[in-house]
């Protein structure tokens, strides 16, 4: 619809099969960012060792707030890392600068609808992209992870702790957010498993 804001997590492979990392949006709200393709055989993306992507929108002097300095603009980041047994095999992380107004009108100016798989026409309709994909977990957090939070969890699928979980996770926003205390830890707004999935 007229003013939605939207953005899709995609993988993409080229013509021997050899596959990247992709963030668009079908209404251009947000610019396209790809990571490299993976032509590596312990970086492949096809290869049942599972990824952890993140999709992040922080103001660019995080974790100051845009009501405390005097930045406007803040920061599209689509980072991904990939773990076995342990030992990071591959990792990636790019950025884009977009205005405060964009990023308002997503983050706090728009209702969230989400979904894992297929992407459809208005999430139920006809099919626009078939899926190949096994999920393990969805999780949408209303704080920042940091990139060693997400690889430990990338290690361990059932691992969704923080390094600081007790910290108020708003200390540096406006005075009347901050003034409530709110731990890192509460900042967990969905959380999907997929583990007992039998198809």
């Amino acid at each position: 619809a007229s003013g939605d804001c939207d953005f899709q997590v995609q993988t993409r492979r080229d013509s021997e099969g050899f596959a990247q990392f992709v963030l668009t949006s079908s209404t251009g709200f947000f610019p396209t960012l790809t990571s490299s393709f993976f032509y590596d055989e312990e970086k492949l993306v096809y290869d049942d060792i599972p990824w952890n992507l993140a999709v992040r929108i922080y103001p660019q002097q995080y974790p100051f707030s845009s009501f405390v300095t005097s930045s406007q603009n803040f920061t599209l980041n689509f980072y991904g890392v990939k773990n076995y047994l342990g030992n990071t095999l591959a990792e990636f992380e790019v950025t884009e600068t977009i205005s405060h107004a964009s990023a308002s009108q997503f983050l706090t100016g728009s209702n969230k609808r989400f979904y894992i798989g297929a992407e459809r026409d208005d999430i139920t309709g006809s099919l626009i992209n078939k899926s190949d994909v096994r999920f393990a977990r969805f999780m949408v957090w209303n704080s920042y992870l940091t990139n060693d939070e997400i690889t430990k969890h990338s290690r361990n699928p059932k691992n969704y702790g923080l390094s600081s979980p007790y910290h108020n996770a708003f200390t540096y926003e406006s005075e009347a957010i901050s003034a409530s205390y709110i731990p890192h830890a509460d900042t967990l707004a969905l959380n999907w498993e997929f583990d007992t999935l039998t198809n």
